[in-house]
């Protein structure tokens, strides 16, 4: 239960306060401990034989998005922390791709940006062979209501993300 975006290539240094600094998932995040940290499109991808969805960040407070020149945006989870996803390819290029070398290159600054805002996420399951599925507590309802916000607040070269963030 998210948002999916595009931002301009030139959007690609990124920053977020939440759990990291490697994917991580609502299953396997307990290891992932809390900060500040920085990365890519590029680098937060990660090149599974067969391509899907990854590199999620869970419980984030806040995410930043910012060009060479400093200029960005900012995204703040605004009452219950949330995961995200930034990549250079789209869901559809991962869905359609049988093999990584399938995939365009991940090249910061060249293609669109693939952001996805996500309140609920479902966990990924398969930590026991005989039992491959996603624990109860780890799957997200299809009929359940689901509410969340979260606040897009512009960044300037000088501006501190973190200092914007608790401004909100």
């Amino acid at each position: 239960v998210g948002l999916t975006m595009q931002l301009i290539p030139s959007l690609c240094s990124v920053g977020y306060f939440g759990r990291g600094p490697g994917e991580n998932y609502p299953d396997r995040k307990s290891g992932s401990e809390f900060g500040l940290y920085s990365t890519t499109p590029a680098e937060m991808g990660y090149s599974y034989i067969v391509p899907s969805e990854n590199g999620s960040r869970s419980d984030c407070e806040f995410i930043s998005f910012r060009s060479p020149e400093g200029e960005g945006l900012l995204i703040v989870a605004d009452k219950e922390l949330v995961c995200f996803s930034a990549l250079s390819q789209t869901a559809s290029q991962l869905d359609n791709a049988t093999h990584t070398c399938d995939l365009p290159p991940a090249k910061n600054g060249t293609t669109p940006i693939s952001v996805n805002i996500d309140h609920k996420l479902m966990g990924v399951g398969g930590d026991v062979s005989w039992y491959p599925v996603v624990y109860p507590q780890y799957r997200v309802s299809s009929t359940a209501t689901h509410e969340y916000s979260i606040v897009l607040c512009p960044l300037h070269d000088n501006d501190d993300a973190s200092l914007v963030a608790r401004s909100v």
